[in-house]
């Protein structure tokens, strides 16, 4: 609700902008409401350095990633096809992966970076991005950014843990408040609309 709330705000305020400076090119008057108060004007204008930014954030992602962040990532996933065990669909579907998975992992990556840099260049400066970058340029930088793929395997490995047991003991504290199993039945006895 808050999200949809906050779009429309936002285009609205967009919308305004536009039909303002829309307006006041056409007619070099400013725009009022109907008490004659004049409205208020949002113009965005593009940051200098964006791009400057963006060229930055790129160069720390792939130095922050590591050297060999594709090498890592394809190996931890043939380990993991590797582990498989089964039928000869199982080692038929393993093969597939192996040899489609590297190929689809490299465009991931290169999505992810080109979605991931306007984000960095949105967040620091460019003197922060300077200096993660020496950081990353430097020798413990580097030593440091080997160890990426293995922490964030770990770290996600920590987080989904911590997820499942809030979400076990938040739903379970609230079907103890709550009769969970009326709720659900009254929703599923509710004809759905279409």
């Amino acid at each position: 609700m808050i999200l949809i709330r906050n779009l429309a705000i936002a285009l609205a305020l967009a919308a305004a902008a536009s039909q303002g400076h829309a307006q006041d090119r056409n007619q070099g008057a400013a725009r009022t409401d109907e008490n004659g108060q004049p409205l208020l004007q949002v113009v965005v204008r593009p940051d200098a350095g964006t791009a400057q930014r963006t060229e930055l954030a790129t160069r720390l992602i792939r130095l922050s990633a590591g050297p060999n962040f594709q090498k890592d990532m394809e190996a931890l996933i043939t380990a993991q096809l590797n582990q498989l065990e089964g039928s000869a669909q199982h080692r038929r579907e393993a093969d597939w992966m192996r040899a489609n998975a590297p190929r689809m992992l490299t465009a991931m990556t290169e999505r992810m970076l080109a979605d991931l840099a306007p984000r960095y260049a949105a967040i620091y400066t460019t003197e922060e991005l300077e200096a993660q970058i020496a950081f990353f340029d430097s020798p413990i930088g580097r030593r440091i950014s080997t160890k990426s793929v293995q922490l964030g395997m770990a770290s996600q490995e920590v987080m989904t843990d911590s997820l499942q047991s809030f979400v076990t003991e938040l739903a379970t504290k609230y079907c103890a408040q709550f009769d969970c199993e009326t709720t659900a039945g009254q929703a599923a006895a509710k004809p759905q609309r279409r």
